[in-house]
């Protein structure tokens, strides 16, 4: 698992920031929480960051350009490939969200729905085994653009003492960890990852001291809940010795509803799990907490259950 360098980050940070890529960091009602508001970037989500960055650096030709997804990275490459008029397939797993495959339709994607099981074979093979026929989740330059987020929230918040993350896959976990950790200074970063009650792959795998198997999450909480860690994240992200706070689907549901009823601000399932970690850390310490609100492509009849129905 190749992570970028300082001077890459930077490189990608100045570009994303020119070119608009940058989402705001709210106050919250308790002084020491703070969101950073990434499902309001372009195709509602981080995933922009490292596929603008991807295509930046790669030079792409009329072949179609194949994404393993849970839905947002697809969506993210169906937008910048929109504008570049090429073709894209997403390659998701089988009962992805109905606002995404929405979504993908719209800026032209081919989407190929296929069994969690043969997904995940492919994700569990080295990116640069599949460079050239798929973009996969952990692909080094979409790494580099995830860690811009890192810089960006130093700037934002100099002060800040803690970040918590969604630990989905892992890239994004790995890429900010690695950003806190060249891109601050020195400045000390704790790092904090949410993760399902019952489903949370990298609390075991930390616990055990090695990949463990977790059971798969079947739930309305898309991007969570991995049947595993891959070992790659798993050899780069223990060196940054996080904690795992664990959340519960009802907790997630709660977050989800607080944040759009309190904050204007319609997330998902990850998104509102993170939240709530980051306010368990917030009202236990006395550190200015960063929260990644990572996406807001929720489905609207589930929006709708979660909020309320008068809409």
């Amino acid at each position: 698992m190749k992570l970028p360098s300082k001077t890459q980050i930077i490189s990608a940070y100045v570009r994303l920031k020119k070119e608009g890529i940058v989402s705001e960091l709210v106050d919250s009602k308790n002084k020491n929480l703070f969101l950073k508001a990434e499902n309001t970037l372009l195709g509602g989500s981080y995933k922009i960051r490292g596929v603008r960055e991807y295509f930046e650096q790669i030079k792409l030709s009329k072949h179609v350009i194949k994404v393993l997804s849970a839905g947002n990275l697809a969506l993210a490459a169906a937008i910048e490939s929109y504008k570049r008029k090429l073709p894209c397939q997403a390659v998701v797993p089988i009962g992805v969200s109905e606002i995404k495959k929405r979504k993908l339709q719209e800026y032209g994607a081919e989407i190929l729905e296929v069994p969690f099981a043969n997904l995940w074979n492919l994700v569990n093979t080295a990116p640069d085994q599949l460079e050239g026929e798929y973009l996969h989740p952990l692909n080094s330059l979409l790494l580099c653009g995830y860690a811009t987020m890192a810089l960006e929230i130093r700037e934002q918040l100099p002060t800040y003492d803690a970040l918590v993350i969604p630990y989905g896959l892992g890239g994004l976990a790995v890429s900010l960890a690695h950003g806190c950790a060249i891109g601050n200074g020195g400045r000390k970063t704790k790092i904090y990852i949410a993760e399902i009650s019952g489903h949370s792959p990298l609390k075991t795998s930390l616990e055990n001291g090695q990949p463990m198997p977790s059971p798969k999450l079947q739930s309305f909480i898309e991007a969570l809940g991995a049947p595993e860690v891959l070992p790659p994240v798993f050899e780069r992200i223990q060196h940054y010795s996080p904690e795992v706070i664990l959340v519960s689907e009802k907790e997630t549901r709660d977050g989800i509803r607080e944040l759009y009823l309190d904050y204007g601000l319609r997330v998902e399932g990850a998104a509102g799990a993170t939240y709530i970690a980051a306010k368990k850390v917030a009202s236990q310490k006395s550190e200015k907490v960063v929260t990644i609100l990572s996406g807001g492509n929720i489905s609207d009849d589930i929006f709708k259950k979660i909020v309320g129905s008068n809409l």
